[in-house]
């Protein structure tokens, strides 16, 4: 099984690719991290977006929309790509 990171945070490939899919992003205590997919390679991997210490809990993780993201935020920071 292959583990990809995000930061602290570690998921399956399969749950790496839902993430993208879903244009979601990975929120941790360390920052927020885009999902990005590179089909040469058919594989994921992440890039910190936001550097914000204390989104999450120590150790805990959210998988968040853009949109979700700017409201917590409490200003508008990502694009929101709503489909």
């Amino acid at each position: 099984m292959e583990i990809i990171k995000a930061g602290d945070t570690e998921l399956t490939k399969e749950e790496a690719l839902q993430i993208y899919s879903n244009n979601q992003y990975v929120c941790n205590y360390s920052g927020i991290y885009q999902p990005h997919y590179s089909q040469a390679q058919n594989q994921v991997y992440f890039s910190k977006v936001i550097y914000h210490t204390g989104y999450a809990r120590r150790g805990r993780f959210y998988i968040q929309s853009a949109k979700q993201i700017n409201h917590v935020m409490g200003k508008k920071i990502l694009i929101e790509n709503e489909a």
